[in-house]
Formats: structure tokens, C-alpha cells, sequence
């Protein structure tokens, strides 16, 4: 459609975030204006309705704050996932431990003594 801005640049498809127009496509310079760009701006996608306006930014702050939750959870996840490996080792070095502990006791001097009688 409008593939060339006013500084004969290639248009680019971009998409809008504002509470005004979530989510409406728009075409416009590669460049940014304060990156020596000439401003150029179409609309892509008709206007939305008011329900679409009202509803969309609510469900953007919804998901976003979801997202945030998620990576909390995930961060916690992963720590109880270290804990949980790390007193795993604590026990089965102390097993260890404690097995090894035994088998010096039995070992002594290696004859048999006699028990009396």
C-alpha cells in the first residue's frame, strides 16, 4: 500500500500500544524522526470502537502483571529446586559419613577375639 515515506525510505509496519489504539498497525519511516527521519505516518488498520479502546488496555495491564508473577514464581521455584538439591547432599554425605565411621570401628586389628564364657 504505502511502501515509501516522503524521504523515499522503505515504510515500515508498526504497532501502536497507547490506551488510544492498542494494538492498530500504522505505517511509517524506518528512521525515527529524531534519527534524521521524515515523519511519515499512515494508518494501517481503520479505527477501533470504543469497547475495543476501553477493554484492550485493561487486559495488556492484566497480562503484563501475570508476567511478573510468573517469572516471581519461577525464580522461587528454582530456589527450592537448589535447597532441595543441596540437603540432599548434605544427607547422603552424612550417610556416607556415618558408614565409613562404622567400618573403622569394626576394623581394629583384624584378629578375632575370644568372648568369655
Amino acid at each position: 500500500m504505502n511502501d515509501i515515506c516522503y524521504c523515499r525510505r522503505l515504510a515500515v509496519i508498526r504497532c501502536s500500544w497507547t490506551d488510544a489504539n492498542p494494538g492498530r498497525r500504522f505505517y511509517s519511516c524506518e528512521l525515527h524522526r529524531n534519527a534524521g527521519g521524515c515523519g511519515f505516518f499512515v494508518w494501517l488498520d481503520p479505527p477501533m470502537c470504543e469497547r475495543s479502546r476501553n477493554v484492550i488496555p485493561g487486559l495488556l495491564r492484566s497480562t503484563e502483571r501475570l508476567q511478573v508473577e510468573l517469572q516471581t514464581a519461577r525464580r522461587r521455584e528454582k530456589r527450592v529446586w537448589i535447597a532441595v538439591v543441596i540437603s540432599w547432599l548434605i544427607f547422603v554425605l552424612l550417610i556416607w559419613l556415618g558408614a565409613s565411621e562404622r567400618s573403622e570401628m569394626g576394623q581394629g586389628s583384624g584378629e578375632m577375639k575370644e568372648l568369655p564364657m
